[in-house]
């Protein structure tokens, strides 16, 4: 039926009463230890015709109207004949337990949301292996996640990069110096699915989750800053070509009023 026959002082306790013959008697405080509350369902509708039940978890009310989350043992007891006469069971309080997952749970998806939504490309490294990117990073690279988790972060990379050293050898060098705790922020070429090389800045940190280590890497793509300052470079150095073959003593003073440009016959007039 259902019915509580007996409890011991600890569990009379746990639920505020002074003692387990209140508790018996309270009917419904009992009940709630089996009853369908906030959709948790019931340990007899689970166990079943099964002999044992564990570590079924439950919110339950207490008697000044507390909630608290509770873990129930329960084993079904037997005449010889294999008729059920009862059932017998444990419960203790997981409450705080429960609410440091709740709240693991809730850091974990705002991260997720941060991580999912930032403007630049994030992964995350095991060693030397991708074991996880965001959205931003297959917009980047212009592959699918399949295509990232699992590899190498060299092997979207050139052979070379723009100073000549081999990639490989590279990356694994500054993996080693961020995992001896030596953070990296530095500029890197990488290379997209379909072939196209671009440049990027990189910030690569240690990440310790639990009791295992990671990498994560944060990679913003510079390529349209990097045009505009060799664009930049470019105008200056035609400006200076200029300058330099007029006849006349030049020169050209920023907005600091410091001289910036002069041309040859500035240096003749000055000496």
């Amino acid at each position: 039926s259902g019915r509580l026959i007996h409890a011991d002082g600890p569990l009379a306790a746990l639920f505020g009463f002074d003692t387990p013959d209140e508790f018996v008697a309270s009917g419904g405080y009992a009940a709630s230890l089996d009853g369908d509350q906030r959709g948790a369902g019931s340990w007899r509708q689970l166990i079943g015709d099964k002999d044992v039940l564990i570590g079924m978890e439950k919110p339950v009310t207490r008697k000044d109207g507390a909630s608290m989350w509770v873990a129930i043992n329960v084993r079904t007891l037997k005449a010889k004949d294999g008729t059920v006469r009862g059932y017998e069971g444990m419960v203790h309080e997981v409450t705080g337990r429960k609410r440091m997952e709740e709240a693991r749970t809730q850091s974990d998806a705002r991260y997720r949301a941060v991580f999912e939504n930032a403007k630049d490309a994030i992964f995350v490294m095991k060693g030397d292996s991708f074991v996880d990117c965001n959205a931003r990073s297959l917009e980047m690279f212009r592959c699918r996640r399949e295509e990232i988790v699992g590899r190498s972060p060299f092997s979207h990379s050139p052979v070379l990069q723009p100073d000549g050293s081999d990639s490989a050898e590279s990356a694994r060098k500054r993996i080693r110096l961020v995992l001896a705790e030596q953070p990296q922020a530095f500029d890197w070429q990488h290379k997209r699915s379909d072939g196209e090389v671009f440049d990027a800045e990189i910030n690569l940190n240690r990440l310790v989750v639990g009791d295992e280590v990671f990498l994560q890497a944060i990679v913003r793509d510079v390529t349209e800053r990097k045009k505009a300052e060799d664009a930049l470079r470019n105008s200056q150095r035609y400006l200076q070509d200029i300058l330099s073959y007029l006849p006349d003593a030049t020169m050209v003073i920023d907005a600091d009023g410091r001289v910036v440009i002069w041309n040859r016959a500035m240096e003749e007039l000055t000496g």
